[in-house]
């Protein structure tokens, strides 16, 4: 599978910007990259935690947590072997992702809304959204049974205006 890069909007329209948008990432490419970005979160979480805690030793940590074998952790953060489907599955229910999440490009979001992904809560409707954002369900919700079909208008004209917005 193959997956195209986009720009971000407002991006500038440079050469490397061209040519970036040109390149296609594999599936391979974009598991290697969520692994990377999942690695150092984690060291970022530990060094939260644990000031002191030295590098040293951080790679075997996280094969614990991703519930691999430290040599087969190194081995893809190395590149010298691919992160299979079967891999790809095991470690997202192993570090709490939604599935399918590292065969997904995550490069154009933001931290928080990678933790939105990574880090969801299911409302009492059952819908999973982002942490913080439970009042605001329950107040679209709210409103759907008043009026359904002005709430839907209304939530799409605001997604799409968002969308719209430079960054």
């Amino acid at each position: 599978m193959v997956h195209s890069i986009s720009l971000a909007q407002g991006a500038t329209n440079s050469r490397s910007d061209t040519r970036q948008m040109n390149m296609l990432k594999t599936t391979s490419q974009i598991r290697y990259e969520n692994f990377d970005r999942q690695y150092e979160a984690f060291k970022v979480e530990v060094w939260r935690s644990f000031p002191d805690e030295p590098e040293k030793g951080m790679l075997r940590k996280f094969a614990v947590k991703a519930g691999l074998t430290d040599a087969y952790c190194s081995h893809i953060k190395c590149r010298r072997k691919p992160m299979g489907a079967r891999t790809a599955r095991k470690v997202e229910g192993a570090l709490g992702l939604p599935a399918n999440f590292m065969d997904h490009d995550h490069a154009g979001l933001s931290a928080s809304a990678v933790g939105a992904l990574t880090n969801p809560v299911t409302t009492a409707a059952g819908v999973l959204v982002p942490p913080g954002s439970q009042d605001l369900v329950d107040m679209m919700l709210a409103m759907f049974e008043i009026s359904p079909e002005q709430t839907r208008a209304e939530i799409t004209r605001l997604v799409l205006a968002a969308l719209k917005k430079p960054k």
